[in-house]
């Protein structure tokens, strides 16, 4: 028996996204270097989006999928959050525990640009003690506009600066005690290493056409 990862992608197949390809595209390799993959996914007809169902078609059918619920974004969009990370984090932190606790996993492997997920790797470290890769596809915390001076920020000046707030916040506790970062950009790597200083480079992988070898301890 390999070792076991869960991958946590809250877009996945038949949703179309482009943060899940990277996951979708390597699924067929994981076993191939010794690794059972388990995802960790929200339920497609909770985000709304283009769906094409010929991606399962490339889903090996081997591979278990827990699909969690959302909060229904007429409801959240009233508080202004339809963003799927904050409507699926209650279902992913109770499926989450659940499947970390029963399942032995031994390693929680972050892939998304639903950053606010990434929150949960910290949790899962402190109360099942395992350790998680986070695979950065885009910078989670920045400060490219307060840089650049603009007015024109993701989601208007009000959400922009709240993401930012979840992320400054968030993005330390997921970096404490991080096994593998992951990055499309060599670049991205060096601001990381300079926000926190204790991590080290050979925590550090850049693969822009994902050739990626897990390191975790």
């Amino acid at each position: 028996m390999g070792r076991r990862v869960l991958i946590v992608s809250p877009h996945f197949p038949p949703f179309n996204a482009p943060d899940h390809q990277r996951v979708r595209m390597s699924l067929p390799y994981f076993q191939t270097f010794g690794w059972e993959p388990w995802i960790l996914t929200v339920e497609p007809d909770a985000i709304a989006g283009a769906k094409d169902p010929f991606l399962l078609k490339t889903v090996p059918d081997t591979i278990p999928i827990t699909r969690t619920k959302a909060l229904p974004i007429e409801l959240t969009r009233r508080v202004g959050l339809g963003n799927i990370g904050w409507r699926c984090l209650p279902y992913f932190v109770q499926e989450g525990d659940r499947l970390v606790a029963e399942q032995s996993f031994d390693l929680v492997y972050f892939s998304t640009t639903v950053f606010l997920t990434m929150g949960l790797a910290a949790r899962w470290r402190r109360r099942f003690g395992v350790p998680y890769v986070l695979d950065f596809q885009d910078p989670w915390f920045s400060d490219y506009y307060q840089q650049a001076k603009t007015a024109q920020r993701p989601g208007g000046q009000l959400k922009y600066r709240f993401a930012q707030t979840i992320a400054k916040t968030l993005e330390p506790k997921a970096m404490r005690d991080v096994s593998q970062v992951i990055s499309v950009s060599p670049a991205y790597p060096e601001t990381l290493k300079q926000r926190y200083p204790w991590l080290n480079a050979d925590q550090f992988t850049s693969c822009p056409r994902w050739q990626v070898q897990f390191r975790c301890s």
